[in-house]
């Protein structure tokens, strides 16, 4: 699929910058060993592809969901064994992503974050409502 979009892309007449993926986190911390992710060398040679595809006009990247930025923190022991646990009981953090971001055919580190459009509290103790706003779905309020 992913080929198949940069193709269309470099069919249009191509692009700034294309996005391999997004949000994977399900498939990027994927281990085949205690510290191997077969999905980020997978996308390691997706990068590969789409850059011949798309050549080195368009800047690629994969786009991290926020709470893989910071790495894997695996809920397992030293030898990959799931525990139960959401903690890592030896204190394991990979930084998985590492290998792709610093990747040849990578240009830039994406991260997904959704931060809020305002900065709406509950009650009127704050800024906005001091202001006089009456509440966050005031139309001329955004």
């Amino acid at each position: 699929m992913v080929l198949h979009y940069a193709h269309l892309c470099a069919a249009a007449g191509g692009v700034d910058a294309f996005l391999i993926g997004t949000e994977m986190r399900g498939l990027t911390t994927i281990r085949s060993g205690a510290s191997a992710y077969p999905a980020v060398q997978a996308f390691r040679d997706l990068a590969a592809d789409v850059r011949s595809i798309l050549g080195f006009g368009t800047a690629i990247s994969y786009a991290a969901d926020w709470s893989e930025y910071f790495g894997h923190q695996p809920g397992d022991d030293e030898a990959g064994n799931a525990t139960g646990s959401s903690d890592p009981p030896n204190g394991d953090v990979f930084f998985h992503l590492d290998p792709l971001w610093a990747d040849a055919e990578i240009d830039f580190v994406g991260i997904d974050n959704y931060m809020p459009l305002s900065d709406w509290r509950d009650g009127f103790e704050h800024a906005d409502a001091q202001e006089g706003w009456p509440a966050i779905y005031d139309r001329a309020y955004l």
